[in-house]
């Protein structure tokens, strides 16, 4: 074994970092473990980790994927990737060991996650370029998403320049392929990039960019990088422009990486710039708007006291939070902006205080007056000035709860009394309820396998995911629900398909258009009596009171979506409004008209005048979906078969993935797929499913595709593959995700919390229902 390799596995390495990573008191991923539950058998997990290094049995677990917010203006979520507490410790000694190697040979002008280095140092050699040149111009670059895009083979180039030993390598490769799992259960395949939430991506984010670094410095650039963040400063515009061009070519050449996109790259010294949340004019140094506006909303977010129950855990990590705000900004000084914050903290904390006091946080005036000393504010205050303010603030608070409880004293009657009792009890069992639906919820996941060349195999009780001979990642049975593969060359198991069949798991097949070609499942068949009620159902007046039910479900949840989109463009879209106002008459009109239609002429003429309702309520609807995206996607009509545009195909690849679940629905009750009302019989084509997506499609697939393209990038980041005139693998991908999370999504039905997806099912044991006229139909309609 490699020197490095056996640095990492001496035992005075694994117990340091252990240590290390007990010290921070950060939770674990998949394995759900705290801290504290590890101190008893810390030596047991370390003895373990180096014996399973040493013999080459390690294998990571896969990263627990969440997210954190960012407090900034459009409510983003960061997403973060969780090791388990064992793959914390490994990573942690592997930084211990090879981290001084790698930071030999990183330059000066690179700050982040270095030892003697920070964002203060940072802004610091920033002020000392600006002292020591002639300034004048300043480009402030980011990069765009990049610990999620970083290329692994180029980082594995990086990597072997400095150590190249096999065992090294092979931990290298596991941890950039762990794989993430979602709090849904959906499998994220890790095709670039390194996990936010790593131990070692601060290590890997470096190595990557050194390049970058050697070659900005080789250039003469007077440049200053943290992280994803850079700025290069000059004297002159032009050659500011030279060097912003070098790099970007730089990164998308060389690195594969690309820059944020900034209408206005190039900032003037006078009129100021933004780097690491300062703005710099001249001689002034003050906390950007963006990030004080941040760092208010993170305050927001602490102090919401509908979150709150504990007041030392509000705290603690409130202020943690203060306190990393003070260490970050204090360097410049800004004292008039730290007492604007501290009055906004005041705001918020009153009221909690408030909340705190009335549940009974506090014994007595003294403890609320402690607690009160205990939290901290950014601008630093005399001692005398600190109690006075603390003794006026717990004042107020007692005060103001001695005041309500008199007033509730007067006010209350017996029969008031009574009703709060009646409420509680009803709190209760809704609580009950709820948690019996989350733990419900909880048991639900999805595995999606996009990536060729995965093996899908079984070990004990649990899925087994190979590639190249080797596992990168293990999910147990009991979470799974549904299995998708939407790419090729993807093998399994007879021992797997065994096991799902069993267990009802399905594992379902999807072309590059998003239709579902093939399902493995237990074999499930049409009842024959379910199947004799559909054939004497068909072409009957009954079969048309079905027909116009269906139709009605679909016609409503169509002008609802459109209601929806509407509601927020009222005043900044008029020609939609006025457009998608007439249609919205327009076929609340043709829907009347199709409910009013006599059944005494022949059933297929019947049916075929409630289509051509069908159809022009479609099209109103269409008009005004096509109005929703930019001009350039090129959506001018819906189109059903080889649509040339992205809309029409990622629209076909959602509805793909609904027919698998009507399917499936429609196979469990005992209905025959092939039988269906609407549309007509067709060979080997399971018409019945074709008949009842119709209520799913505008909630269910319309909105989140709709949403993709509508939001953030406004398409812009979705693209059809050149070769195949289909949607790229990252388009697929988005897709899948955005129509499975609307899936999980609650919804009140029939008086339940529900997911959509739950809806299917019910819905089509109320067709059952119908056929043996043990109850009517009523259709699925979302809300807006």
């Amino acid at each position: 074994m490699g020197e490095y390799f056996d640095a990492l596995c001496e035992r005075s390495v694994m117990d340091a970092a252990c240590r290390r990573v007990m010290r921070k008191k950060a939770r674990g991923g998949l394995d759900g473990v705290e801290i504290d539950d590890q101190h008893t058998d810390a030596d047991k997990m370390v003895s373990a980790l180096i014996k399973e290094l040493r013999t080459g049995a390690y294998v990571p677990v896969p990263y627990a994927r969440g997210a954190i917010p960012k407090f900034d203006e459009q409510n983003q979520w960061r997403k973060i990737s969780l090791p388990s507490v064992r793959d914390k410790v490994v990573q942690q000694a592997f930084v211990e060991a090879l981290g001084p190697v790698f930071n030999k040979t990183f330059l000066d002008c690179s700050y982040a996650y270095r030892e003697g280095k920070g964002p203060v140092k940072a802004i610091k050699r920033v002020e000392h370029i600006l002292h020591t040149h002639h300034i004048r111009w300043v480009t402030t670059m980011d990069i765009d998403n990049f610990f999620d895009t970083m290329d692994h083979d180029i980082f594995i180039g990086e990597f072997t320049k400095k150590v190249a030993e096999p065992e090294i390598l092979q931990l290298v490769h596991l941890w950039l392929k762990a794989g993430c799992i979602s709090a849904r259960g959906d499998w994220i395949e890790p095709y670039d990039g390194i996990a936010q939430g790593a131990v070692v991506s601060p290590l890997f984010s470096n190595i990557y960019l050194h390049p970058l670094d050697c070659f900005a410095i080789g250039n003469n650039c007077l440049y200053v990088r943290y992280s994803d963040n850079l700025i290069v400063l000059s004297e002159t515009k032009e050659t500011l422009y030279l060097w912003y061009e070098q790099l970007k070519s730089f990164l998308e050449d060389r690195l594969r990486l690309r820059l944020n996109e900034d209408p206005y790259p190039f900032k003037d010294k006078e009129r100021g710039f933004v780097f690491l949340g300062i703005f710099f004019q001249n001689d002034v140094r003050q906390i950007s708007t963006a990030k004080e506006t941040n760092i208010c909303r993170r305050i927001n977010w602490l102090t919401d006291k509908t979150q709150q129950k504990d007041p030392e855990i509000f705290l603690e990590k409130f202020n943690k939070c203060i306190e990393g705000v003070q260490r970050y900004y204090s360097c410049i000084e800004p004292l008039r902006q730290f007492e604007i914050i501290d009055q906004h903290i005041l705001k918020r904390v009153r009221p909690l205080l408030d909340h705190f006091y009335e549940m009974g946080c506090f014994p007595s005036r003294d403890d609320l007056k402690s607690y009160i000393m205990k939290i901290r504010f950014l601008a630093a205050k005399p001692d005398d000035a600190r109690h006075a303010f603390c003794r006026s603030l717990t004042e107020e608070v007692v005060k103001k709860k001695a005041k309500a409880d008199d007033k509730n004293t007067e006010a209350k009657t017996a029969a008031e009394a009574e009703k709060e009792k009646d409420q509680s009890g009803l709190q209760k069992r809704f609580t009950a309820q709820k948690k019996r639906y989350l733990r419900k919820v909880a048991d639900h996941a999805e595995l999606i396998i996009s990536s060729p060349g995965v093996f899908l195999g079984k070990t004990g009780e649990r899925i087994v995911l190979r590639e190249k001979r080797k596992n990168i990642a293990e999910y147990p049975f009991s979470r799974i629900k549904n299995i998708t593969v939407n790419t090729a060359g993807v093998s399994l198991s007879s021992d797997i398909i065994f096991r799902c069949s069993r267990s009802k798991i399905p594992i379902t097949f999807y072309t590059l258009r998003g239709m579902p070609y093939a399902t493995l499942q237990s074999p499930l068949h049409s009842m024959g009596s379910v199947s004799v009620l559909q054939i004497r159902t068909y072409e009957t007046e009954k079969s048309l009171v079905f027909i116009k039910k269906v139709l009605t479900g679909k016609a409503k949840n169509q002008i609802n979506l459109m209601k929806f989109y509407l509601r927020s463009r009222k005043k900044t879209q008029p020609e939609f409004t006025r457009i998608t106002t007439e249609n919205i008459l327009g076929m609340k009109d043709l829907l009347k008209q199709m409910l009013q239609l006599e059944h005494g002429e022949v059933f297929s003429v019947v049916r075929d005048r409630i289509f051509s309702f069908e159809g022009r309520i479609s099209a109103l609807y269409w008009e005004c979906m096509r109005l929703l995206v930019a001009p350039e996607l090129g959506f001018e009509k819906r189109n059903r078969f080889q649509a040339p545009d992205l809309v029409n195909n990622m629209l076909n690849y959602g509805y793909g993935i609904l027919y698998q679940r009507v399917w499936l629905a429609i196979l469990n009750t005992g209905m025959n797929p092939h039988i269906s009302f609407l549309h007509a019989f067709q060979p080997n084509k399971p018409t019945l499913v074709y008949d009842l997506v119709e209520e799913y499609r505008q909630p269910l697939v319309d909105r989140p595709v709709f949403s993709l393209l509508t939001r953030g990038k406004k398409g812009s980041d979705l693209k059809l593959d050149q070769q195949t005139g289909m949607l790229s693998k990252e388009t697929r991908e988005k897709v899948v995700k955005a129509v499975l999370k609307r899936f999980s999504d609650l919804i009140s039905f029939r008086g339940e919390k529900v997911k959509y997806e739950d809806v299917i099912p019910l819905q089509a044991r109320k067709v059952v229902a119908f056929l043996e006229e043990k109850d009517s139909y009523l259709p699925f309609i979302a809300g807006y």
